[in-house]
């Protein structure tokens, strides 16, 4: 799913596939992608939407991004520009977010196995059967502050790992330099940081200026 031409942001090892009539269509990896792997990044071509302006959409177009986006912890909605959109949820969860705008592998993904995150990180609620045994019911990004500790010590051990194994999406990344840090050593941002609270006020500085491209 990523390609030089197409600059699409999730890893190129995998593709979208039919997973079952309850779950609809997933992102299955084609080959065995390591622990600490950036399987998707935030790049330049996804939509980054303040609420204001999902507020000003037509029905239709509201409707596709609350649908297909996710919230992030400033309150804007992102709308994957590629297969991104179609990863689904599991309490067990191969990827999880660093630095809110990454996903890295917390542990190998076999070829075949489907690439999966948890929804608690997108700032969404739903009732949750994915079958797994730790599976919470209910899903929410409240979530995020009841397992901080859990989570950020699967992120810290994919990290101590990240530099070792190839990475093809960083060149992609909107924050690739802070990425490079965190390899370096740099204290690693919680899962926690991800957390969107709707009873505060929504902050929405404008996006920075992206970085040139490592290498």
């Amino acid at each position: 799913m990523c390609f030089e031409g197409s600059r699409r942001v999730i890893h190129p090892d995998s593709e979208l596939v039919f997973i079952s009539e309850a779950v609809g269509r997933g992102v299955r990896a084609t080959t065995r992608i390591p622990t600490g792997t950036l399987v998707w990044v935030l790049d330049r071509f996804d939509h980054v939407l303040p609420q204001r302006e999902v507020d000003e959409l037509d029905a239709a177009h509201r409707r596709l991004v609350e649908t297909w986006g996710y919230r992030d912890a400033r309150g804007r909605w992102i709308l994957c520009s590629d297969a991104g959109r179609f990863v689904n949820h599991s309490c067990a969860a191969n990827i999880r977010g660093v630095g809110g705008d990454m996903m890295i592998a917390v542990r190998p993904i076999e070829a075949g196995d489907e690439i999966t995150c948890d929804y608690a990180e997108c700032n969404t609620e739903l009732q949750c059967a994915c079958g797994a045994p730790e599976c919470r019911g209910l899903v929410r990004g409240a979530d995020l502050l009841e397992h901080t500790e859990a989570w950020d010590a699967e992120v810290r051990d994919a990290m101590k790992r990240a530099s070792g194994v190839d990475q093809p999406l960083l060149r992609y990344a909107t924050d690739w330099l802070r990425f490079q840090k965190w390899c370096a050593g740099a204290a690693i941002p919680s899962v926690a940081e991800i957390y969107f609270d709707e009873s505060s006020s929504e902050s929405e500085p404008p996006i920075g200026r992206r970085p040139s491209q490592p290498g």
